[in-house]
């Protein structure tokens, strides 16, 4: 195989500081949100709900709720897979990426 250049190495490293300082400022845009957070329990508890009810009024609403709780959870599973393992990491490659916001004109 044909060896890396430097310069290859160094487009290789810069674009690593890039996705450093890219994950940490994504993981600071993650909002918690307040109050009853969605549980896998509480959309089996709306499943059971809406199977017993007997008024399909009732029964639609808690449909709808069980599918909002499960989009919301999805989306959580999404964002806690994609920020957590990362925002592990991020202090240690954020001080590798120092020097990229004067690279940039950032100060």
């Amino acid at each position: 195989m044909a060896e890396m250049t430097d310069d290859h190495k160094a487009a290789l490293a810069q674009g690593r500081r890039a996705a450093a300082v890219k994950a940490y400022l994504a993981s600071l845009q993650v909002t918690r949100k307040r109050g009853r957070q969605p549980s896998p329990e509480r959309v089996e508890e709306l499943k059971q709900q809406a199977a017993t009810e007997p008024d399909p009024l009732k029964r639609l609403g808690l449909v709808q709720e069980r599918l909002e709780l499960e989009k919301q959870l999805a989306a959580q599973r999404s964002i806690m897979k994609l920020s957590k393992p990362a925002s592990w990491s991020l202090p240690r490659r954020m001080v590798s990426a120092r020097a990229s916001p004067t690279r940039r004109g950032v100060r």
